[in-house]
């Protein structure tokens, strides 16, 4: 899998087409039922990066993701997403690759990432608990920021998620 450097409307419809129940479900309960639509157009017509990732084998889409900053207030704080096909399953090492890369992006422009995950994605759970992600409804002891989240409207099949950027202090 790699990340591909020209990015067209055909393989961001071959993503939103095929891509796995759990992403369809978040799409579907996130925007409604016009979802493909709305995310091909917030995609094409988007001012703020993302990526897409294909096989190197046969060139095919296998995702599309990024974080976007939803605020011109806190630029500071963005949402993450990706959507993908079930032939992600086929490439997690390559996958967890890019996405540590991307995450590195990231921390440089945003202190916080965060999103909402259907409960029942766990794929996409462990990628994002493997990268360093947090899910407070999960914790035993919540922080402030975790009492912060967990006070979105959420809707029953989801949880929230988020990622704080590494600060080093004195001494580190």
């Amino acid at each position: 899998m790699y990340i591909a450097d020209n990015i067209n409307s055909n393989d961001i419809l071959f993503v939103l087409d095929n891509l796995r129940n759990e992403d369809k479900i978040e799409a579907f309960n996130t925007l409604g039922p016009d979802w493909k639509n709305i995310t091909f157009n917030r995609l094409i017509n988007s001012k703020q990066p993302f990526i897409l990732a294909k096989t190197k084998k046969d060139d095919i889409p296998v995702l599309v993701a990024g974080a976007w900053c939803e605020s011109e207030i806190n630029n500071s704080v963005a949402c993450i997403f990706m959507l993908s096909t079930p032939e992600i399953k086929n490439h997690q090492i390559a996958f967890l690759k890019e996405f540590k890369k991307e995450l590195e992006k990231y921390d440089e422009k945003f202190a916080l990432l965060y999103n909402f995950l259907y409960k029942e994605n766990l794929s996409a759970k462990n990628w994002l608990n493997w990268a360093g992600f947090i899910f407070p409804a999960n914790k035993k002891y919540k922080n402030l920021l975790d009492k912060a989240f967990l006070l979105l409207p959420c809707n029953q099949d989801f949880e929230v998620f988020y990622r704080e950027r590494k600060i080093k202090g004195l001494g580190e």
